[in-house]
């Protein structure tokens, strides 16, 4: 069954849309996201191959053997070296089946402190031992794309602002 036959009945829009591939491994397609690019109600689609392969943006690229940056979606993963995403919150649950090495990982979420979703996501990513980037007080940007567009550098914040065990633990309580 492909792409055409599984979504036929569940996709009915016209809209343009940025059309965003994900690739395994084995630089297969493993599926697809359909970013609006107006102010759609429905701002992502995403399609899938099959639902056993996770949609992990960047992994077919990514170098394990250097640092590596985890974001949550993909236009923000292209502003970082060595960096994937993981497309959206619920994405940063996946992480332990790509056995990344957790002291050369930086988990970078976005900014949205008062998002009960987010903040679960960061205990959990401190808990299992992450190198976590937590936003510093001085912006207001959401995330990675919005520092660009005020002219920010994000590996430089993000190296800077980035905490690990009970550091981390600390600066994520002022942060939430």
């Amino acid at each position: 069954e492909g792409f055409a036959e599984r979504y036929q009945n569940t996709i009915q829009t016209h809209e343009p849309r940025l059309v965003i591939p994900f690739y395994g491994t084995a630089g297969l397609l493993t599926g697809l996201s359909c970013r609006g690019l107006r102010n759609e109600a429905l701002r992502y689609i995403t399609v899938r191959a099959n639902d056993a392969d996770p949609l992990i943006f960047g992994y077919d690229q990514v170098d394990l053997s250097r640092p590596i940056y985890v974001t949550e979606g993909p236009l923000d993963s292209l502003f970082l070296p060595n960096a994937l995403a993981v497309g959206g919150t619920g994405g940063f649950g996946k992480l332990h089946k790509l056995y990344l090495d957790r002291t050369r990982t930086t988990i970078v979420i976005d900014n949205q402190p008062r998002n009960s979703e987010v903040c679960k996501v960061y205990q959990k990513m401190i808990a299992e031992g992450y190198q976590v980037f937590i936003w510093p007080r001085y912006t207001t940007a959401k995330d990675i794309n919005d520092l660009v567009s005020i002219g920010a550098d994000p590996k430089a914040i993000i190296d800077n602002h980035s905490y690990v065990g009970l550091t981390a633990q600390i600066k994520y309580r002022d942060w939430e």
